[in-house]
């Protein structure tokens, strides 16, 4: 989805982290990064373009600086499982969204965002100063968790509500909807002029994410090279292979996606995360809610429904937490004494749990 962003006075910060978030970086025109920062003349006051600090936060997201090596610079994101390369006249933001409605599978998770350094140092300049403007567009990579594996990537094209495949007012995205592949998996590609500029985009799926790429602005004198960025990120995109985490004394393995933390292990009790271990919200309630545990137990801790997972009964429970909100998830194997437990529905650690073997 493309439309342009205002921004004013201090309303920028939500304003603009909403816009991104959802995937949009949008600009006028796009232009060729300057050798040296130019002062900004904006109502009287002159403001120089943002030195970027490599981990700083900003509106865009958090930076990340990448060296330029054989001609392109290079990122690989944890959370998402991608590695990407991109051309050295960008840089780079990662955006994510933690602990939200998972259960939909529309849920923006996040985004990778890739804009023309010069423009969005400018605009986030403005931005810090209280100057409104336009936020430059880029390249996005928006990621929408994939809660339900059996709905297909052109399924979710048309009936996602927080995208911009809608035919019915946008023909040509149906007129130009194509096949190809991003990383060995299969895509589909379409364009579209629906908006306030012609737009390339890509969509893909793999493990728990649909993935709606897009170009940016493909429109006037400097669309040609905005489609050849765009093709260099996509022509380089590789997809992270799933680990295995795999603990002797408890006698078990356990597939660990993308976007998936170990935290470690301690007097029988190990821990993952939906957040980075180096994430300060791991000491609050915010912690607490993205992890999944997995102990030794004798009983299941209430009743539940029994199933089968890889030949192995388990007994599948859930209660809610003592204030009547969070529900508590918990897969007991009684064959190995053997507990898992996590908070609220997360399609993620179902399909984790889906791929335990034990020795």
């Amino acid at each position: 989805m493309n439309f342009k962003q205002f921004y004013t006075g201090r309303a920028i910060g939500f304003v603009v982290v909403l816009a991104v978030v959802l995937g949009v970086l949008v600009v006028s025109k796009v232009v060729p990064p300057a050798t040296a920062p130019t002062g900004l003349d904006t109502g009287g006051a002159t403001i120089i373009p943002t030195t970027l600090v490599d981990g700083g936060k900003y509106y865009t997201g958090i930076y990340h600086v990448s060296s330029v090596v054989d001609g392109v610079k290079s990122y690989h994101s944890d959370r998402f499982g991608v590695s990407l390369n991109y051309s050295p006249d960008y840089v780079l933001f990662e955006n994510a969204m933690e602990g939200g409605p998972q259960e939909r599978y529309n849920f923006v998770a996040g985004s990778i965002v890739i804009g023309l350094d010069l423009p969005v140092r400018e605009s986030i300049a403005r931005a810090e100063s209280g100057y409104g403007g336009e936020a430059p567009s880029g390249i996005v990579l928006t990621f929408f968790l994939k809660s339900d594996q059996s709905v297909s990537l052109e399924q979710w094209l048309r009936s996602n509500p927080n995208g911009n495949f809608n035919p019915a007012i946008d023909p040509d995205a149906e007129h130009t909807l194509t096949s190809t592949t991003i990383a060995g998996v299969p895509a589909l590609k379409y364009h579209s002029d629906f908006g306030m500029y012609p737009t390339d985009y890509v969509v893909f799926t793999f493990g728990n994410w649909f993935v709606q790429a897009s170009s940016g602005d493909t429109g006037g004198d400097a669309g040609n090279n905005t489609r050849l960025d765009f093709q260099t990120v996509l022509n380089s995109i590789q997809i992270d292979q799933a680990q295995t985490y795999t603990n002797k004394s408890l006698g078990f393995s356990i597939g660990q996606p993308a976007g998936v933390y170990f935290m470690g292990k301690k007097n029988g009790l190990v821990a993952f995360s939906l957040l980075r271990p180096d994430d300060l919200r791991q000491a609050s309630s915010i912690g607490l809610v993205n992890a999944l545990t997995i102990t030794v137990a004798r009983t299941a801790p209430e009743e539940g429904k029994e199933s089968e997972i890889n030949g192995e009964r388990v007994m599948i429970s859930s209660i809610y937490g003592a204030y009547g909100g969070e529900q508590h998830w918990s897969y007991f194997f009684p064959s190995h004494d053997l507990l898992i437990q996590y908070v609220e529905n997360k399609p993620i650690y179902e399909k984790m749990i889906s791929t335990i073997r034990f020795e």
